[in-house]
């Protein structure tokens, strides 16, 4: 798979967080187009989002994506200020895979308005939240790459999944194309536009009979922060696990089981990892 297309997929999660993240708060937008009142040219967006961001009142931040495999340099950060200086953007939000150097979050912390946050591939690959809509279909062998890149390009993350032996597509590999629309409970509408959009993408590659293998929608867990911890009775391990993300989640899901099962709720707890909860993506948006 070609840098671009990898590029693509990073820029597309890190939207998919912000849009999590975000919920009704603001729009997220994709890989957007704005012209530069200082350079009179128009400047490309990896990610925009308008809105109530980070606690601030109404406000346009622009984020660019780096995905590097060393940490970026001070240079790096000195373009994307003047970025979002030429787009008069309130805030920008540089994230990057691999971290910064000294001068670089230097540089970063002292221009008003300007954040830098990393986010790792792994962290990223493990992120499809409550909400998430994914189509998964079966392509042509030798149309996988480009079908992959063309839905990349209409907002989708892509993962390849397995094709199960019993529908006999020899010559065929599977894709699931997801993402995350800001919501909890997409709607049937959005979910039908997504398809359709994705559908559209396969087409123009050449996919245009792709096999609809199944879809569906992400009814919880699914972002980093969640973690299988195992339950405890009186202090002692149960080998029983629940998936949580924070102290609020371990109550409601021992609250569930004590109730379930008339086991007085004092007695339950869970075996909590070192650290806990897990730090989350860009902490401070609020």
């Amino acid at each position: 798979m070609g840098s671009d297309a990898l590029d693509t997929e990073y820029e597309n999660g890190v939207a998919d967080v912000l849009a999590f993240l975000a919920h009704d708060a603001a729009t997220v937008d994709r890989n957007v187009r704005v012209l530069g009142a200082r350079s009179g040219k128009y400047r490309q967006i990896d990610v925009r989002v308008t809105g109530r961001v980070f606690g601030a009142g109404a406000a346009t931040m622009v984020v660019d994506c780096k995905r590097y495999k060393k940490p970026i340099d001070v240079n790096t950060v000195g373009t994307f200020v003047g970025l979002v200086e030429d787009v008069g953007a309130d805030i920008g939000l540089l994230v990057t895979t691999t971290g910064a150097s000294d001068a670089a979050r230097e540089y970063a912390s002292n221009v008003r308005g300007i954040r830098l946050d990393i986010l790792s591939l792994a962290a990223l690959a493990a992120w499809s939240p409550k909400g998430t809509v994914h189509f998964d279909y079966a392509v042509p062998d030798s149309l996988y790459s480009e079908a992959t890149r063309s839905a990349r390009r209409v907002g989708f993350r892509v993962r390849p999944v397995a094709v199960d032996k019993w529908r006999n597509l020899d010559g065929h590999l599977a894709m699931s194309a997801f993402r995350h629309f800001g919501v909890a409970n997409p709607s049937g509408e959005v979910q039908s536009e997504a398809r359709e959009r994705l559908l559209a993408a396969l087409h123009k590659v050449g996919a245009t009979d792709p096999i609809a293998m199944t879809n569906g929608v992400v009814i919880g867990g699914g972002t980093p922060a969640h973690q299988w911890l195992e339950v405890s009775l009186s202090g002692h391990g149960t080998g029983l696990k629940v998936l949580v993300a924070s102290e609020q989640d371990i109550w409601i899901q021992l609250e569930s089981l004590a109730n379930g099962h008339s086991i007085p709720l004092q007695m339950l707890d869970v075996v909590r990892p070192d650290i806990w909860p897990i730090p989350l993506m860009f902490p401070s948006w609020g």
